[in-house]
C-alpha cells in the first residue's frame, strides 16, 4: 500500500518533468501547467509522508503515552476555533453541543486536539453546502464520557463501514487525489482513541450522515 501511494505521485512528477526536459513541450503556457501538475503532486507526496511518520510515532510511543487531567469542553473550544474557516467556506453550520460541569479525562492535550480535527475536518469535507456539522460532548456514565461529531453529510455505504479505520482505506475513491491524502487520517485518529483506553462507534445513512460516537473514560485526577 505504501508503495502504491508513493509511486502515483512520483509517477506523475517524473512524467512531467521529463517532458519538460526532454523539449517534448515547449509551449510555455503547456510548460506552466505542468509545472502546477508537478507543485501539486510533491505537496500531495510530503502530506503522505508526514502522515506516515505520524502514525509510525503514535505507534512507537504507545508504551510510553503520558496524559494528564484534561477539560474535553477546552479542547473542543479550540478545535471549533481551528475548524471555522474551513466550515465557513462551504456555508457550513458548526455547533457545539455540551453538558454543564463536565468532568475531566485523562489523556494528551495535543493528541485530543488532533483526534477533535481530524473527525471534524472529515465531516465538513464530506457535508454539503448548507449542511450542519454538531459536536457534542455530555457524561453518559459515572465513569465515561461521551464526545460525538454528527454531519448531515454524503454518508458511508454499509459495506465500508468496517474497513474506514484501516491504513489507506478511502470510501470514496473520487477523492484519492484531493485534500483527503492517502487514507491515513482515520488510521491516526484510531490510534489516538486507542492510546487513550477509549472505545468508537460509527454509524452512518447514505445522504443523511454519519455519527461517530467516542467513549473517554472520565479522569479519576483532580
Amino acid at each position: 500500500n505504501v508503495s502504491h501511494e508513493l509511486r502515483t505521485p512520483l509517477t506523475v512528477i517524473r512524467g512531467y518533468t521529463e517532458a519538460i526536459v526532454d523539449g517534448t513541450v515547449d509551449d510555455r503556457q503547456q510548460i506552466d501547467s505542468f509545472l502546477h501538475l508537478v507543485r501539486d503532486e510533491a505537496v500531495r507526496l510530503e502530506r503522505l509522508i508526514k502522515s506516515l511518520l505520524e502514525l509510525s510515532r503514535l505507534q512507537a510511543s504507545s508504551s510510553s503515552f503520558v496524559t494528564t487531567s484534561l477539560d474535553l469542553q477546552e479542547i473542543a473550544d479550540h478545535v471549533l476555533q481551528l475548524i471555522k474557516p474551513l466550515a465557513e467556506s462551504k456555508h457550513i453550520d458548526i455547533r457545539l453541543h455540551t453538558s454543564p460541569n463536565l468532568p475531566p479525562v485523562q489523556g494528551s492535550r495535543d493528541r485530543l486536539i488532533q483526534l477533535l480535527l481530524i473527525l471534524m475536518d472529515n465531516a465538513v469535507k464530506y457535508t454539503l453546502s448548507h449542511g450542519t456539522v454538531t459536536l457534542r460532548l455530555q457524561q453518559e456514565t459515572p465513569d465515561s464520557l461521551l464526545c460525538s461529531v454528527q454531519d448531515t453529510g454524503v454518508g458511508i455505504p454499509a459495506e465500508d463501514l468496517p474497513y474506514i479505520w484501516e491504513r489507506f482505506y478511502k470510501v470514496d475513491k473520487s477523492h484519492q487525489n484531493d485534500e483527503g491524502g492517502a487514507g491515513l487520517g482515520l488510521a491516526i485518529a484510531r490510534q489516538i482513541i486507542d492510546q487513550h483506553k477509549a472505545t468508537v462507534q460509527v454509524s452512518s445513512q447514505l445522504g443523511q450522515g454519519t455519527l461517530i460516537e467516542l467513549h473517554f473514560p472520565i479522569s479519576n485526577q483532580a
